[in-house]
């Protein structure tokens, strides 16, 4: 994930994965990258939380730390079971992503939550290997749709999104009905068109 562009939208928008929808999914650890040990996960909460700020979701590291800490609270295990971070050969983090308690529909799911990459990290497969160990673990866990949530200001994410399979999701959910989310994903589509001069989704 970039920094947020932040001349587009904020609205939340949902995307869904099948299994059976999976594809390109890559284990193969990226050049002079290094996958974290799971024992190792929380000495990068400082990372994390830099990263967040760096990258325009949370405004300063209190509320960076707010985010790290309160998933500690609930569910230490969980959490760090499904914190999948990496990091460069220096030990600096390039890339991390979880799975997390959803709380969008009625029923309880889980979903792919913060995308974070290092910009000195892009572009090198890094959000798509996290990612891709996301997806494999839940995969193996549930047969139900895996979902997460972005916005268009994330846009490079979402076409990362795109790539392994997610869908935009055109439904109701808790939070906004099916014509909301098809305005919004009409918004967000021709935003970006605009923004780059090319439909970055197809």
């Amino acid at each position: 994930m970039t920094v947020l562009e932040k001349r587009l939208s904020k609205e939340r928008l949902l995307m869904t994965l099948n299994k059976e929808d999976v594809r390109n999914l890559s284990v193969q650890v990226p050049a002079g990258m290094v996958p974290v040990d799971r024992k190792e996960r929380i000495r990068y909460r400082d990372a994390w939380c830099e990263l967040l700020v760096r990258l325009g979701f949370e405004a300063d590291l209190k509320h960076a730390y707010g985010r790290f800490d309160g998933m500690v609270e609930k569910d230490e295990k969980f959490f760090l079971d499904h914190l999948y971070l990496l990091r460069e050969s220096d030990g600096r983090l390039a890339s991390a992503c979880g799975l997390w308690y959803g709380n969008d529909f009625r029923e309880d799911r889980l979903r792919l939550h913060y995308v974070l990459t290092s910009p000195q990290s892009q572009k090198k497969g890094a959000a798509h290997y996290v990612v891709s160990q996301a997806v494999l673990a839940y995969f193996h866990m549930y047969d139900a749709p895996l979902y997460l949530s972005t916005q268009a200001q994330s846009w490079p994410a979402i076409r990362l999104y795109c790539s392994i399979g997610f869908r935009p999701y055109i439904g109701d959910c808790l939070k906004f009905d099916r014509d909301t989310a098809e305005r919004r994903w009409l918004e967000c589509v021709q935003s970006v068109t605009d923004l780059t001069g090319s439909d970055q989704f197809k």
